[in-house]
């Protein structure tokens, strides 16, 4: 190999730096190379010597020069061939010379996993058929389709090889029949046994339905795990293919849908007249396979949703027509232009693939630069044109309606062709009605495309431009990044993150940053990611967000203001649930606008809390524009437990079990069946949730605990049980059950689990009687008691402060809470965390409605709560509490007051039933009947097993209700 590499280096010098040979097949040998005149990386690959000496080099050349026409964004396109001269040195070389793929092949893949996820065998197949039906419409039959030869990439599968197996074949005959019979005894029966049709075996002629049956295998192999025929040898494969019955998929695999078995089926027919006519009918076969698999009932809750908001949309149109009437004169565009939709660029010849969808969001970027035009957000854009059947091709028609789905005025419809060293761009504007606004189209090369984005898009700009000021500067690559690296890689990063493929995602930008550490946009999105993945305040998600923001002034100001509200939400700021209304007020289509004001809302309702309708409206605007967003759904399932809501939990479940992975969605499926599911599901579905999901375990709990709060027992390990006794979740799942326990008015009980706690660090028994009495349900002598001879030390840092300062103040010790607060915040700052002083600022203000300042009082309050949000929310419950009790004290604020009554504790356990009393009380005295009558009724049903010392307020509900229906007293 090594004189082989030699002669080729040699050989080559002038066109090609040979580094090394990176892979040995059955037919070639492959070397890495630098081809000088383009400065690109590709792959040379050598045929064996005796494959070689087989062929007919003139034929062999002809036919790759017949495959190396193919340009399609799933072929993998052909650059050059030749011949090097047999010499003393050694025999003839033949050779061609394709991209190099980083990626690795579909046979590394099932090597790796054995079997893929359905829809991703799919989606692999598909792509694979669109590049089979354009080859086949050009005369060219593939032969050996099969793992090998699809290459993954970039996320999408690109077939190699096309035309070579002809091409030898074509070779040997051009010799004699003697040089085919050699070819096929050196090791290359046109094609590979496993994938090779039956009439291909029996040496028949065959058509482009060869290539349907060998891929019919390929995507039997990736649903099972195997090929559909196997054997000892090539022959015995061989004659299976042939005689042996095929395989019934779903013997080998039982969760492939009963359409998509049939599908498979019909490809690996014994006789093509059986198959499928085309590739293409092959690929819609599958993709119909996928939907019908859907259950009826989520098909037609989309209908539903897609009626709504349509409904929705046809009622905000008729706002918009009125607003763009009155602003007509304004525009400094052409009518139509001021809203545009910019579809994926159809692509021709090699690396023109990744900038179909790319030039989505290069433009899109551009024109949102320009004030007087928005660019629809790119991923509605791309939702509509998949739903359209966007990927296997739409006519100008069914362009148009998706500008149309998305309420944009014009649409604007590409191509990126490359050819050798040079690129052209061509775009035309078009309105929804089909009138040509704009056509423009710009040549260079390829290693310039940032700049003919710019020159294309100012090309564009001229034709639709009516305003005397001057027209905008346009530089893409200014408010993003000057390197064409980090671009590409930014792109790829688009491209996995609009498909939910995090990891992906994440290396994609990460590397985009490697090159750029300036490049804002990926760094926001790397920040983005990290939250999907992990969590929101990460490290990794914090760092990213603050260099986006660093770097974000050269980005125009609709890119900047959501930078900027993101990074707020990372920081738990509640100031993001304003930035973010502000953003979508001006950019309504904005799903990334809309995806985290649903975070910013959801995370702060502690400090400011909302109806669950109101947390869930929008993330299901999201969900409206993109139903495959997957995560937009998970605290909406969140809410839907909490409120115990199972009509809108069910439609939640439906929708994530089609877009997640299956064992993610199944943490979902369990948190119901603990609420909803029979009692012998309840602890299996409890331990997995709490071996994968700690968080949704406690909700879920707390979720049941409120919907059958006599379930509750004191007695037993509970929850607790279900973990190894040294897990540390253990006691923090001892605190829930006994703060639960006193929330249902059982202390009793509470104190039983309390006495269970071993003293330690933090000491959790002290904590829970400290919560408990500042709930009002225990004396506060009882924690006082607990604490020994604790009580008689100096108060050891704000934390402590911030407990003896609140129960003495509900108490009414209004002095002795003063020095508290005095001697928490002499300690020393830089010794404890910023929260606990945070948590004084709430005790003072408490102390001042106390001493009947209740103006400044409820401003401090909210000043603390605001600064606390997120943090601390057991230890905030109390200042809560008493904002929201201070709030249904005024006329002028009861409205808010009652709110955090009804909606503000749903995530204390301590506060199951006393906010209900709280709101029955007020609702009582405001006439709201009825909402006081449910009110006391939902708290009387908490503390049905209420401890007598608690039995005055189980009286005085008793004694409203009666009144409220009328009834004499007792």
């Amino acid at each position: 190999m090594t004189d082989l590499l030699e002669r080729l280096r040699t050989a080559l010098r002038s066109t090609y730096a040979v580094e090394r040979a990176i892979g040995t097949g059955g037919m070639a040998t492959v070397y890495l190379a630098e081809d000088l005149k383009h400065h690109r990386r590709v792959a040379i690959k050598v045929l064996r010597a005796d494959l070689a000496a087989s062929v007919a080099a003139d034929r062999f050349l002809r036919e790759i020069e017949m495959a190396a026409r193919l340009q399609h964004p799933h072929i993998l396109p052909v650059y050059d061939s030749g011949r090097v001269p047999a010499s003393a040195g050694g025999d003839a070389i033949l050779y061609y010379v394709m991209p190099f793929v980083e990626g690795e092949s579909l046979r590394d893949r099932l090597d790796r996993d054995r079997r893929l996820p359905i829809e991703e065998a799919v989606e692999i197949a598909r792509e694979v058929a669109s590049a089979l039906a354009y080859a086949h419409g050009h005369g060219v039959v593939h032969r050996d389709i099969k793992p090998e030869n699809i290459l993954l990439s970039g996320g999408h599968a690109v077939v190699a090889d096309f035309g070579i197996a002809k091409a030898l074949a074509s070779g040997a005959q051009a010799i004699d029949s003697a040089a085919a019979t050699r070819l096929t005894q050196v090791g290359l029966a046109i094609g590979t046994p496993a994938y090779m049709s039956p009439e291909q075996a029996t040496a028949e002629s065959i058509d482009a339905r060869s290539d349907i049956y060998s891929l019919g295998c390929v995507v039997y192999e990736m649903l099972a795990g195997t090929p559909p025929f196997t054997g000892p040898t090539a022959q015995a494969v061989m004659t299976k293919s042939i005689a042996a019955p095929r395989p019934r998929l779903r013997q080998a695999r039982d969760d492939v849908p009963a359409g998509l078995e049939a599908v498979v089926a019909r490809a690996m027919a014994k006789e093509p007249a059986d198959r499928f006519p085309s590739a293409a009918e092959f690929s819609r076969a599958l993709g119909q396979a996928i939907t019908d698999s859907m259950p009826a009932a989520t098909r037609s809750r989309r209908v539903a949703r897609l009626a709504v908001a349509a409904l929705v949309l046809v009622l905000a149109a008729g706002g918009l027509l009125t607003w763009r009437q009155g602003r007509a004169s304004a525009s400094p565009v052409r009518e139509g232009a001021e809203l545009i939709a910019v579809l994926p660029f159809e692509t021709r010849g090699g690396g023109a693939e990744l900038m179909g969808e790319g030039m989505v969001d290069l433009i899109s970027a551009n024109l949102d630069a320009v004030g007087g035009i928005r660019a629809v957000d790119p991923r509605t854009v791309l939702h509509r044109w998949r739903r359209r059947g966007g990927e296997r091709g739409l006519d100008r028609e069914g362009a148009l309606a998706v500008g149309r789905d998305v309420r944009a005025g014009s649409v604007l419809l590409g191509s990126v062709v490359t050819a050798g060293q040079t690129v052209r761009l061509g775009a035309d504007l078009y309105t929804v009605a089909g009138e040509r606004l704009a056509h423009a189209q710009v040549d260079g090369p390829a290693d310039s495309v940032m700049a003919l984005v710019d020159d294309l898009s100012l090309a564009l700009l001229r034709e639709i431009w009516r305003s005397q000021q001057p027209i905008p500067e346009l530089r893409v690559s200014a408010i993003t990044t000057g390197s064409v690296d980090a671009i590409r890689a930014y792109l790829q990063g688009e491209q996995f993150y609009r498909r939910s493929q995090w990891d992906s995602a994440i290396a994609a930008f990460g590397r985009a940053v490697e090159r750029d550490s300036t490049f804002a946009l990926a760094n926001f999105r790397l920040a983005v990611t990290y939250g999907w993945t992990a969590s929101y305040g990460s490290k990794q998600s914090r760092d990213a967000s603050a260099a986006a923001v660093r770097f974000a002034d050269r980005l125009p100001p609709r890119d900047r203001m959501l930078i900027v509200g993101y990074d707020l939400f990372e920081k738990r700021d509640p100031a993001a649930v304003d930035s973010m209304r502000r953003f979508v007020s001006l950019y309504p289509d904005d799903i990334d606008g809309w995806y985290f004001l649903g975070e910013a809302q959801y995370h702060a309702r502690d400090a400011n809390p909302l109806a669950p309708e109101a947390l869930r409206a929008p993330f299901d605007s999201v969900l409206r524009r993109d139903s495959s967003l997957a995560p937009a759904a998970i605290h909406p399932i969140e809410l839907t437990l909490l409120y115990r809501d199972s009509t809108g939990y069910r439609a939640y479940v439906d929708l994530i079990g089609q877009a997640m992975d299956t064992t993610e969605a199944r943490g979902y499926h369990d948190a119901g069946a603990i609420i909803w599911g029979a009692p012998a599901a309840r602890d299996s579905a409890m331990r997995r949730l709490l071996a994968r999901k700690w968080s949704l375990a406690h909700m879920a709990h707390m979720a049941r605990t409120v919907a059958a709060p006599e379930e509750l027992s004191s007695e037993g390990p509970g929850l607790a049980g279900l973990l190894p006794p040294k897990d540390p979740r253990v006691g923090d799942l001892t605190v829930g059950r006994a703060l639960l326990l006193a929330g249902l008015g059982r202390v009793r009980e509470a104190r039983a689990v309390v006495d269970t706690m071993a003293p330690g660090p933090g000491d959790r028994r002290l904590f829970t009687l400290a919560l408990a009495a500042l709930a009002g349900l225990t004396p506060s002598s009882t924690f006082i008691e607990a604490l020994g001879e604790r009580a008689n030390r100096p108060v050891s840092g704000p934390f402590e402060a911030y407990f003896r300062a609140t129960l003495a103040l509900t108490d009414r010790q209004l002095a002795t809470a003063e020095r508290a607060i005095a001697q928490g915040r002499a300690g020393d700052s830089t010794k404890w965390h910023w929260s606990g002083f945070a948590l004084l600022d709430g005790a003072e203000g408490w102390l001042q409605i106390a001493r009947g300042d209740t103006t400044g009082g409820i401003a401090r309050l909210r000043g603390a709560l605001q600064r606390l949000s997120g943090n601390n929310v057991w230890m905030t419950a109390p200042l809560r509490m008493q904002l929201a009790l201070a709030l249904v004290a005024r006329p002028a604020t009861r409205p808010e007051g009652i709110r955090r009554l009804r909606y503000g504790f749903d995530q204390d356990p301590l506060y199951t039933a006393i906010p209900k009393l709280a709101l029955a009380r007020v609702l009582h005295d405001v006439g709201d009947r009825q909402g006081a009558i449910d009110a006391y009724t939902e708290f009387l049903r908490l503390w049905k097993q209420a401890d007598p010392q608690l039995q005055p307020r189980v009286r005085e509900a008793r004694e409203a209700l009666r009144e409220l229906a009328g009834e004499p007293g007792s």
